[in-house]
């Protein structure tokens, strides 16, 4: 099967490897994510939803609810929900962008924080700060790229696309605040501030949410190979960009040059909408694991809202299909994947719907 992450892949890294842990690993980590992006810290947590709670906890509830797109990983739903916000959704473009118009409207309220992210690993054309005053709270959701970030202000990041399934898949917290990345760190001990002797206090909120020295020394040696790893899937997304541009039957995602795509996504014209499960299971029973990242968030149980309709985001949902682009991919699984594919719209654009 030619899965469409690579982190099954990855553990082949464990297994080829010897790994040094000790208590400086999470150091050395964190100063390596700084200067990979530029910033001035960078905190590190067991896993991106973490890091995300972490960034919301430590401003209090102040900022009480976040605006982001239903259409995400789930980690930014439940992040701000086990932090205590509430969620308001707003619209997006078929890029995968903000809807400028319907997310001021969603972020009205000056005690909003906005979250941004990249969907597919696909940066945004148009910087999210451009919509808002400077005052305005933005976090960035990077964690889909494995690309250094660019964005102004607070920036999510992970390890999580070349680290190995068995290992925690990391978060970092990447600001230029001193006194926000002194708070992030106090968060990850439970809150605790450290007083004299065996003397503490607990200050904040905050969870055991900590690296693991040994992730950060499995994350160490991964970090090596980011720069081989972003070339690696840029040149497979060019590859499919022309082999799959201009086709009557579905349309590439506008992507930023800057971008290293998680996963290669295409839009599917309307007429395919209805047999897109079985385009989806011919894909899949022929050895390519494709996708379709995530649902509108308001359709799922836990973050049902009444009320909420967002036409472009329901739109993108039934539209997109995910193919196989990371580095770990090779150039016959991706000749594969390109046959698979095209021979699975051809068939079912004759046949219609199934039901």
């Amino acid at each position: 099967m030619i899965p469409l992450d690579a982190r099954e892949r990855e553990s082949s890294v464990l297994r080829d490897g010897v790994f040094s842990a000790d208590t400086y690993s999470v150091k050395r980590l964190e100063e390596e994510v700084a200067a990979y992006h530029g910033r001035s810290f960078a905190v590190a947590f067991d896993s991106p939803e973490s890091a995300l709670r972490a960034r919301l906890w430590i401003h209090g509830n102040e900022r009480n609810e976040v605006a982001v797109s239903a259409l995400g990983p789930t980690h930014l739903y439940t992040a701000a929900a086990h932090a205590g916000y509430g969620l308001r959704y707003a619209d997006i473009n078929l890029d995968g962008s903000f809807h400028a118009g319907t997310l001021k409207a969603a972020a009205q309220k000056s005690t909003c924080t906005v979250v941004d992210r990249y969907l597919c690993g696909i940066v945004p054309v148009k910087p999210l700060q451009t919509y808002f005053p400077p005052q305005t709270a933005v976090i960035t959701d990077a964690t889909a790229s494995l690309a250094p970030a660019a964005a102004e202000g607070t920036i999510l990041w992970s390890l999580q696309e070349i680290m190995p399934l068995e290992c925690e898949s990391t978060g970092f917290v990447l600001t230029d605040n001193a006194e926000e990345a002194s708070a992030l760190q106090r968060c990850r001990r439970q809150g605790k501030q450290p007083g004299r002797a065996w003397n503490y206090d607990i200050v904040s909120d905050g969870a055991d949410s900590a690296l693991s020295a040994l992730g950060a020394a499995v994350a160490l040696r991964q970090t090596r190979r980011l720069g081989e790893a972003c070339e690696l899937r840029q040149a497979h997304a060019l590859a499919y960009d022309s082999a799959l541009g201009g086709h009557r039957l579905f349309d590439r995602m506008r992507r930023d040059a800057a971008s290293v795509p998680q996963s290669y996504p295409l839009l599917l014209t309307p007429a395919l909408y209805c047999p897109k499960e079985e385009i989806f299971t011919e894909v899949r029973d022929a050895g390519v694991e494709a996708g379709v990242c995530c649902k509108p968030v308001y359709k799922t149980t836990r973050f049902r809202q009444d009320g909420y309709s967002l036409p472009v985001t329901e739109d993108l949902y039934r539209a997109l299909f995910q193919l196989p682009c990371h580095h770990r991919l090779t150039l016959k699984e991706r000749e594969k994947t390109l046959q698979t594919f095209l021979r699975a719209v051809e068939t079912y654009r004759h046949r219609g719907c199934s039901f």
